[in-house]
């Protein structure tokens, strides 16, 4: 893998056209011919993972419906790493901002990869996975331990309380 902090600015493009389409423009046109006809994705829907570029307009036309206003996003953290003349992966946490059904909504920590791959003379989006961190897990856990190991406490004193 080709650590750099320059960006090839094809690929710069590519990532700056995504976030226009997608967050700010919301426009399921573009982000169609944006896609490579071998997407797949994961989202942050229980339903979201799709194998299949047809899955994935099904869902984007979903989430376009259900959140149509502009999303302001700001980067926490961003890393874009060239694999070679023709792939590039992007991984960042944002924060995002709307208004969905007239009331204020938002993503903290919205974790996003994007996979972008050169077809022919133009940059598609081929693979996205996007998440949420849990609320169960606290700072520093790869699992809820504390969360966890409260249950276990509940569950012991519910047992004494019976005997």
């Amino acid at each position: 893998m080709k650590e750099t902090t320059e960006i090839p600015l094809k690929f710069q493009k590519a990532l700056d056209k995504y976030f226009l389409i997608y967050f700010t423009e919301r426009n399921y046109k573009e982000l169609e011919m944006f896609l490579s006809k071998n997407f797949f994705a994961y989202g942050t829907g229980r339903d979201e993972h799709v194998y299949t570029k047809t899955e994935a307009l099904t869902v984007f036309q979903r989430d376009l419906t259900s959140a149509p206003n502009p999303m302001n996003y700001s980067f926490l953290k961003k890393a874009f790493q060239v694999l070679n003349d023709s792939t590039a992966i992007f991984q960042g946490e944002l924060k995002t901002e709307t208004q969905i059904l007239g009331e204020y909504f938002s993503f903290n920590h919205l974790r996003l990869t994007l996979v972008f791959h050169q077809e022919g003379d133009q940059i598609k989006l081929v693979a996205k996975h996007i998440s949420l961190p849990t609320t169960e897990h606290e700072e520093g856990e790869s699992y809820p331990l504390k969360e966890l190991d409260e249950q276990r406490r509940i569950k012991q004193q519910g047992m004494e309380f019976r005997f």
